[in-house]
């Protein structure tokens, strides 16, 4: 239920963003009420998932004491993120997103109930947890394109930001939640018991997409001619749609590389989601191991993390213009992980310090984020900003799995804070050497990304 991009298919995009569509009202008042509704009951179903899916992490960390078996759980949930995003969002783009919404959540209150009835049953096992859990971000991959891309065709253009910015916060609040909701109703709920939660609230989430109309997307006439006449010219569009996709890609990788100053701050984050891979997959069993914590001071740090990351954003939308963006982006980064650096430090059982060492660190992310996208929004050409941004979002995350992978085996050799602790240098250290050894110092915004782009 997580926003993702959008796909990268500008052949047929372009076709269906420049032509008039039957079929489809222009959103109004109607469209955006009906819209309210959906969402109210995606947030709800968002609340109920994260609830159960603390409950669930929280439950194998007490069962397992293993931080490579949670490593594990964390990497198989990420891969559908990498390998089916892209066939998410073409999917998305090509049948009924109703449809989609539905099937993805019906599935997901299906795993639940698989997930309910095995614990009733028989002992449950981990290995079973983590397929269910493989299982559920399929459906979630698939849920997210489908999700964010009937907001055009709901919402009135003048009410589109402030809704897209309001739904990110409700998000960011809901997320703070879960956990704390989450090990309240531990205290007296069995692991079976919440589970029950997830199915409700996905009921809510199905009712509310059941009474209300969402429009179809249909290509006029003109537009289907236009597609049959770009489909006889001897051009690209004579090629197969493999081909297509990967001729574009290429030329989403191309745009990266030729605009001055993106490539190393692209090594940047590569290797910042890399070290900051041995605090977000084994953060609970760090809780729960290395602070002998209990599921409410869990939630009380993962929440102030989450709460930092809001805080930070209000603060950044507050200056309107910020003069050198890169030292903002660096500093940030360097924000980020001298706090890593700082929790893995934080003595046993300290969790009010805990908590606001992750509420100052995860400040520096929303910092990090939207100076970032600026540079890249007024950098990249228009007519590439979808490929580039996908293509980002992909590298960005494909050294992940690795980290995700060697986190647990590393921690029970050197032990988890000492690991999160040497991420944070690490990260750190890479950082500096990045930005003093490119030209990235020598940069500013006016000089950023002036390289003309070529093809």
């Amino acid at each position: 239920m997580s926003e993702k991009d959008q796909p990268n298919d500008s052949f047929d995009n372009k076709i269906y963003d420049t032509e008039l569509l039957e079929n489809f009202n222009r959103p109004n008042n109607i469209t955006y009420t009906n819209f309210l509704i959906i969402w109210i009951g995606q947030l709800v179903s968002l609340l109920g998932s994260e609830i159960v899916q603390f409950a669930i992490i929280w439950w194998v960390t007490l069962e397992t004491e293993n931080p490579t078996i949670l490593s594990l759980n964390v990497f198989f949930a990420f891969l559908p993120r990498i390998f089916l995003a892209p066939l998410a969002g073409v999917i998305a783009d090509r049948k009924d997103r109703k449809k989609i919404l539905m099937i993805t959540d019906g599935t997901q209150a299906i795993i639940t109930g698989g997930i309910i009835l095995i614990f009733f049953v028989s002992e449950m096992k981990i290995w079973i947890i983590i397929g269910m859990n493989l299982l559920r971000s399929v459906c979630q991959t698939f849920h997210s394109p489908a999700s964010s891309s009937i907001r055009p065709l709901m919402i009135p253009k003048e009410l589109l930001s402030r809704m897209n910015g309001l739904s990110q916060l409700a998000s960011s609040v809901i997320m703070t939640l879960g956990p704390i909701f989450g090990a309240l109703f531990l205290s007296f709920l069995t692991i079976q018991e919440i589970l029950w939660i997830d199915i409700l609230t996905f009921g809510i989430a199905l009712v509310c997409l059941l009474r209300v109309p969402i429009p179809k997307i249909k290509p006029t006439q003109a537009a289907k001619n236009t597609q049959n006449a770009m489909h006889n010219q001897p051009s690209n569009s004579l090629k197969p749609k493999g081909h297509r996709f990967l001729q574009e890609f290429k030329e989403g990788l191309h745009t990266i590389f030729r605009i001055r100053g993106l490539t190393p701050i692209i090594g940047i984050v590569i290797l910042a989601n890399f070290f900051l891979t041995p605090l977000t997959t084994l953060f609970t069993f760090f809780i729960q191991n290395d602070h002998q914590g209990n599921a409410l001071q869990y939630a009380l740090v993962a929440g102030c993390f989450q709460s930092g990351m809001i805080f930070g954003g209000i603060l950044v939308s507050l200056k309107k213009e910020w003069q050198n963006k890169i030292r903002g982006i660096i500093f940030g980064i360097f924000l980020i992980f001298f706090g890593i650096t700082a929790i893995g430090l934080i003595p046993k059982g300290m969790f009010g310090l805990l908590a606001i060492v992750s509420f100052v660190a995860t400040l520096g992310s929303p910092l990090m984020h939207s100076l970032l996208m600026t540079l890249i929004q007024t950098s990249v050409p228009p007519e590439k900003m979808g490929r580039v941004f996908s293509n980002l979002n992909m590298i960005s995350s494909l050294i992940m799995p690795i980290g995700m992978l060697s986190s647990g085996p590393l921690a029970e050799i050197l032990g988890t804070g000492t690991l999160i602790s040497l991420g944070g240098v690490l990260g750190m250290i890479t950082v500096g050497l990045i930005y003093y050894l490119s030209d990235l110092h020598l940069l500013n915004d006016e000089t950023f990304g002036n390289t003309t782009i070529r093809f």
